[in-house]
């Protein structure tokens, strides 16, 4: 999807070295095993190799980093996640129920381990015909919105099914850039602005839990600045 198949390099430090296309830097399993490989490996294993992948990559400086989780709440998930700070979590279901049941136990995964829940996404939420543009729904409609409800998180909208879709990520190309004015581009667009605004609310929780002083004295610097 990053259209960078290539092998990881390594520092000196013996650290592996991010790849970045498009002017993100990522770090897979798919740049260290051969394309045809299995992945045979037991859950402990696979928690570790992420967890290294988190700790002995020689990341530039980021403005946010994506941890891609496997779904479920097995022993995988919850090592990474007692492992590595985490600012929030993003939960993506599709409409169908099996999906939305799992996200629906991430969520109960993340309130126990006291991580913001910041929204749940809908992918596949609709199809939207190549030809005329038609939307149809193809799966019940509004089951991650009903999730977000009951869970009173907040409902970060849906991603559309663009039968092209996958054209442009196998080539590298994400949408966002290839066609940004397609209504999947849109969606990325949207949820990348929730998500940024979202992190940034919980940087300021932090920063007022951490010095309640200091955060008093800024938001009175603001307001008399406004007043004036």
């Amino acid at each position: 999807m990053m259209g960078t198949d290539t092998a990881l390099p390594v520092t000196q430090n013996g650290q592996f070295t991010p790849v970045q296309n498009h002017g993100v830097w990522a770090v897979s399993v798919a740049n260290v095993l051969p394309p045809e490989a299995a992945l045979v490996w037991k859950g402990p294993l696979v928690a570790q190799t992420l967890l290294q992948m988190f700790r002995n990559v020689a990341w530039p400086e980021l403005d946010m980093l994506l941890v891609d989780l496997p779904p479920g709440t097995g022993d995988v998930p919850l090592t990474i996640l007692e492992q590595i700070p985490v600012t929030g979590a993003v939960l993506v279901t599709t409409p169908q129920k099996l999906s939305v049941v799992d996200a629906c136990r991430g969520v109960a995964l993340f309130h126990d381990l006291d991580i913001p829940v910041f929204g749940v996404v809908e992918n596949m939420d609709r199809y939207i015909c190549p030809c005329c543009g038609e939307e149809q729904r193809l799966f019940p409609d509004g089951a991650a919105a009903a999730l977000a409800e009951r869970k009173y998180v907040k409902f970060l909208g849906g991603i559309p099914l663009d039968p092209e879709g996958h054209i442009f990520a196998d080539s590298g190309i994400p949408l966002i850039i290839s066609r940004p004015d397609s209504a999947v581009a849109r969606a990325f667009s949207q949820l990348a602005t929730e998500v940024d605004a979202a992190v940034e609310r919980e940087r300021i929780v932090r920063q007022r839990d951490a010095d309640p002083q200091a955060c008093a004295d800024h938001q009175k610097f603001w307001e008399n600045l406004l007043d004036d």
